[in-house]
């Protein structure tokens, strides 16, 4: 049964591909993420009220409050967005019935109509497809400059006017960004001299490129630049203990180690299950047995690298300040100053929680703060 081992991969990356799909696209796409949303809290809430499901679900598909919602709301969206007019008239009807039954006299038969779940699978399909044709159309037009384009033209004039080559490299960074290509992205960021967002791309494309030496160099200098030196770890400090020092290079080794991609730790890991299967059958085809020395270090291996796959599963997210503020003791300007300076752009912390537009942040001192949301960015 070893045909099992290699057809594992596949066939898990085909179950699993559709979830990685949706999962970026809800990322990238706001308007997406929300009409996933609203269908899945539909699909739940009408199994004990379809009534109020269905304004819940309207209100989430169009980002409405639940008691605003109203045929002529939702109407005058449908028909911007040239929904079929048949289904908008169902829409109407539906909206007529549901009045009719909460104020008509009892016994009064109701009329037959497409049910609200219908009408739910209706609306996704014939939105949804408006925002999937012109997402698909954009490429073939050609008429839009893209990212490299704008990063060029930004980089002409950059000598002689910088004040006109800023927004340039700003437009190319959101350009970068949408397409994932964060080393690019730092790079218009740091040009357009926005130091936080330019280290919050280089530390997310530090985990899918971790031995790329020009960009350990830029999140280098952008450290050495930033204003704050806020909480270097003890560990660190000149009076560090000889005994210690090899434990803090492991630590930092594994900490570094854990900022590798996820998906190049798990490649390894599976690379080395299945090398591990290969070396097994192979010396078992001659008849030999692998010694033991070799399975103990190929555990070790294996257990190493899963350990390290459930600790980044375990740790919270990262962010960067990409603006100077004020650090609170709580979640509000009620709150006192956690610190007596404000913090600058590309410092850097642990992100924990949001509560009401703020971010609850833990610095590398091991101190906690709350900051604005507006004024950070979650490292991708």
């Amino acid at each position: 049964n070893a045909w099992i081992f290699w057809l594992a991969p596949p066939v898990l990356w085909l179950l699993l591909r559709r979830w990685f799909h949706h999962r970026d696209r809800c990322r990238l796409d706001p308007a997406y993420a929300r009409a996933s949303r609203a269908a899945r809290r539909y699909h739940q809430a009408a199994k004990h009220d379809k009534a109020e499901a269905w304004k819940v679900y309207l209100a989430d598909r169009f980002d409405l409050k639940a008691k605003a919602v109203t045929y002529a709301t939702v109407a005058r969206m449908l028909r911007d967005q040239q929904v079929d007019p048949k289904l908008i008239q169902d829409i109407q009807n539906h909206f007529e019935d549901a009045d009719a039954a909460r104020y008509a006299p009892d016994g009064t038969p109701a009329p037959r109509r497409p049910s609200t779940r219908a009408l739910v699978q209706r609306l996704e399909r014939a939105i949804r497809l408006l925002v999937i044709i012109p997402c698909l159309l954009l490429p073939i037009t050609g008429q839009g400059v893209t990212p490299d384009e704008r990063f060029a033209q930004a980089m002409e004039i950059h000598a002689s006017k910088p004040d006109e080559a800023k927004p340039l490299f700003t437009e190319a960074a959101l350009g970068f960004e949408a397409e994932q290509a964060f080393f690019n992205a730092g790079n218009s960021w740091f040009f357009a001299a926005d130091h936080g967002r330019a280290l919050a791309n280089y530390r997310a494309e530090e985990s899918r490129s971790p031995f790329n030496t020009e960009l350990r160099q830029s999140i280098a200098f952008i450290r050495s630049q930033r204003a704050d030196v806020v909480g270097i770890p003890h560990g660190n400090a000149k009076g560090i203990r000889s005994w210690a020092h090899p434990f803090a290079k492991l630590s930092s080794f594994w900490i570094q180690f854990g900022r590798w991609s996820p998906a190049i730790r798990g490649g390894l890991l599976a690379l080395l299950y299945t090398a591990g299967w290969l070396l097994f059958l192979a010396r078992r085809a001659v008849g030999k047995r692998i010694p033991r020395r070799i399975w103990i270090a190929l555990g070790l291996a294996a257990l190493l690298l899963s350990l390290s796959l459930v600790t980044t599963q375990l740790l919270p997210a990262e962010g960067v300040v990409i603006q100077t503020t004020e650090a609170r003791l709580g979640p509000g300007y009620a709150y006192g100053m956690a610190y007596e300076t404000l913090l600058h752009a590309a410092t850097e912390f642990q992100w924990i929680e949001v509560q009401n537009g703020w971010v609850h942040a833990k610095l590398p001192d091991n101190s906690k703060a709350w900051l604005r949301e507006t004024a950070c960015v979650r490292v991708p």
